[in-house]
């Protein structure tokens, strides 16, 4: 086995490295959502707005709890530099999809 892929053994190594992966992806965006509250409307303009806001949005999905919480924080910050309102709305959906899905999960009997 090459060195550092564990061998096959188990899948933990697999798991350490999703862990990195999560983390690292929380890091960048929290340094992402910094920039965006730096300058509003100043320094992310056209593209790279665009870009900052396609990898938020392919964040939401992801099933380790600091990503999302880091994708909702950053969403906010984005939605901030929005003056066309193209952020806002798939952000603000994404936002009550989660609060309504937790409501339910969290609801018990009666």
């Amino acid at each position: 086995a090459a060195r550092g892929d564990g061998g096959g053994q188990g899948g933990a190594p697999n798991r350490h490295i999703a862990e990195q992966n999560s983390i690292s992806t929380h890091g960048h965006m929290m340094v992402l959502r910094e920039l965006l509250d730096a300058s509003p409307g100043g320094v992310l303009v056209g593209t790279r707005l665009d870009e900052a806001f396609d990898i938020v949005m392919e964040h939401r999905a992801d099933r380790e709890p600091i990503v999302r919480s880091s994708v909702i924080l950053t969403m906010a910050s984005l939605s901030r530099y929005d003056e066309l309102g193209l952020y806002v709305g798939p952000c603000l959906n994404h936002l009550l999809h989660g609060i309504k899905h937790n409501r339910r999960a969290g609801a018990g009997p009666g």
